[in-house]
């Protein structure tokens, strides 16, 4: 600093290729990149060994010495009066003392602080300083959930800056917007924001390659928001490598990659994949900044979710039950991610049939959503889906079907016809039907949201086996077991493509065929496929539920054709599956099938 403080001082008053204004710009240019250092040094200096890692973060945040030698920014960049040093010192030091509180979750607090920053800024009124407060500002909104209030701080601390000249605070604040703007959900918005930030960055050095990366990072997060789970886990993919590069595979800041992809790899249905990255998580964060904070509460609700998904259902309750706690204590019940928490959490109780715990959590989630993003927003909609099922659960036929109407149209209104989201929604909308009784109406939602993500996937993209496997089960209800076999078969036919021909994703197309064989008479082909469904799951782990669907299979298929014992013990094996993954009603066939045989 000292080197390039010498060669603005020779531009003065050697080549005198700057006037004393330029010169005086410059000056106090480089006092402030000091102030900034010394701040920085203090609050890495106050960091405890497990939150010190976050130093090479920290240390990033600072604004580059070169600027304070290009003449084009130094004509942008106000000088403040002399008698001001002494508290724009004073206000970094509470700027640093915010993100300290930022850091160790305590986001209230760090608001608090950084309110107070920017309003002792906005006495001095230099530009520099009260940009960087408004950033600062915006980013503890967001931490605290006020996002509205984050928008509006980060839009003032974006224009400010680029109007003075702060580089850094201007690229800062367009990243930090397109977080804020991708939890609205206004994914469009957010991605006029990457194209922002790709501009500053164009201008910036990035020797550690941590921006670049941070890009990829949050354009993971706006690609999955627009639907294209395939660009999302691609950009996340590569965030995470280069951050694993940079920093090792230990390291925090790559641990919140391995958070990221493996939220894209829950909302692709690879859950196995997206359980141990979510674990790895875990563990990095819970070392670096305890267990009482918010990144431990959504990352154990996302681990609930992928677990949930494959069967182990008293794990996952204990871990979303856990998330939805921590985040109450260390946020507060209505925070944007507590809603996403209390809704997980909310319809696995109600899949359960637990409706008295679910119904009050849900309608809590209403409540709040109604409040904090009106009734035409996503959020709204997805929590009105929630409800209706609870209606469902309660008799309320007609009231479920109305507000899970009113959630679809809001949606479609909201989003593009083909984002999977609304695939999703119809999806939801076809279970209602189907636990109704009204068989065919649900064939029909679960062809249209199929036709939406064909549309949009491709007729042969992973994405299609799960709603596949699941038109199949509603078909075969219906008694159009023709249907079922092409959907069942096409489904395993995607899988192989894609997977593999040995890969657990297989299992449930591949047991329900073999139960469809069954009842058409086809021995032969109910064991082949009920055979090769238990090689897969107990060779890849599918989980409980896939697991015991593929061993009851195969006991039906051989109940007539083996004389042996077998039959029975992969029935008793089923059935202590179906127990872990609570599937009642799967597990009471069980009983009833191995009470009518006789044998030991």
């Amino acid at each position: 600093m000292e080197d390039r403080a010498q060669r603005g001082c020779a531009r003065a008053t050697i080549t005198r290729e700057w006037d004393d204004a330029l010169f005086d710009r410059s000056a106090w240019c480089f006092e402030d990149r000091r102030l900034q250092l010394e701040a920085t040094v203090e609050q890495i200096a106050t960091l405890n060994r497990a939150s010190a890692r976050r130093a090479v973060r920290i240390a990033s945040y600072l604004d580059p010495v070169a600027s304070c030698l290009d003449p084009n920014l130094l004509q942008r960049l106000p000088a403040p009066p002399l008698a001001t040093r002494d508290e724009i010192r004073a206000i970094r030091a509470t700027i640093s003392e915010s993100d300290q509180l930022r850091h160790a979750g305590r986001f209230g607090e760090a608001l608090a602080v950084a309110a107070s920053a920017r309003a002792r800024a906005e006495a001095i009124a230099w530009s520099p300083l009260l940009s960087l407060t408004h950033f600062v500002e915006g980013r503890c909104a967001y931490e605290a959930g006020q996002t509205k209030r984050a928008d509006d701080a980060l839009l003032r601390a974006y224009f400010a800056a680029q109007n003075d000249g702060s580089t850094e605070v201007a690229f800062r604040a367009a990243r930090s917007l397109i977080i804020v703007y991708s939890e609205l959900q206004r994914y469009r918005e957010a991605e006029v924001w990457a194209r922002h930030a790709d501009v500053l960055a164009a201008t910036r050095e990035d020797p550690s390659g941590l921006d670049a990366a941070e890009g990829h990072y949050l354009l993971s997060s706006v690609r999955a928001g627009l639907g294209d789970y395939d660009a999302a886990a691609a950009a996340g993919e590569r965030a995470l490598a280069m951050r694993r590069d940079a920093l090792g595979p230990d390291h925090p800041i790559t641990a919140a990659s391995s958070r990221s992809v493996g939220m894209i790899y829950l909302a692709q249905g690879r859950y196995r994949e997206a359980s141990a990255l979510l674990e790895r998580a875990s563990s990095i964060w819970e070392d670096a900044v305890g267990h009482e904070h918010l990144y431990i509460a959504q990352i154990a609700t996302l681990r609930g979710q992928a677990i949930w998904s494959i069967g182990q259902v008293d794990e996952a309750l204990a871990l979303l039950r856990e998330g939805l706690a921590i985040m109450e204590r260390v946020v507060s019940a209505d925070h944007p991610k507590a809603l996403r928490s209390r809704d997980a959490l909310g319809r696995v109780l109600l899949a359960l049939e637990r409706v008295d715990e679910a119904e009050p959590l849900l309608l809590q989630n209403l409540d709040a959503a109604r409040a904090q993003r009106g009734v035409r927003h996503h959020g709204y909609a997805e929590a009105l889906l929630s409800v209706a099922e609870v209606d469902r659960a309660r008799g309320r036929e007609a009231l479920a079907l109305a507000r899970s109407a009113e959630a679809v149209e809001i949606l479609e209104s909201a989003l593009a016809p083909e984002h999977p989201d609304v695939a999703a929604a119809l999806e939801r909308v076809a279970d209602i039907y189907r636990a109704l009784g009204r068989v065919d109406e649900a064939i029909t939602q679960r062809r249209e949201a199929l036709a939406r993500r064909e549309a949009s996937l491709g007729l042969d993209h992973g994405q299609l086996r799960a709603p596949l496997e699941a038109l199949g089960d509603a078909l075969v209800e219906a008694g159009s077991r023709d249907q079922a076999r092409a959907s069942y078969a096409r489904a395993v036919a995607i899988g192989e493509r894609l997977l593999g021909p040995t890969h657990a994703a297989l299992v449930p197309s591949l047991s329900a065929l073999a139960r469809l064989a069954l009842a058409e008479g086809d021995g032969d082909a109910a064991r082949r496929f009920a055979e090769r469904a238990v090689r897969l799951a107990e060779g890849a782990d599918a989980g409980p539920r896939a697991a015991a669907d593929a061993h009851f299979a195969l006991a039906l298929a051989l109940a007539d054709g083996e004389p042996s014992t077998r039959p029975r013990a992969l029935a008793r094996q089923a059935h202590r599956e179906y127990t872990t993954s609570h599937e009642e009603a799967r597990r009471a066939e069980v009983e009833r099938w191995l009470t009518e045989r006789s044998g030991p």
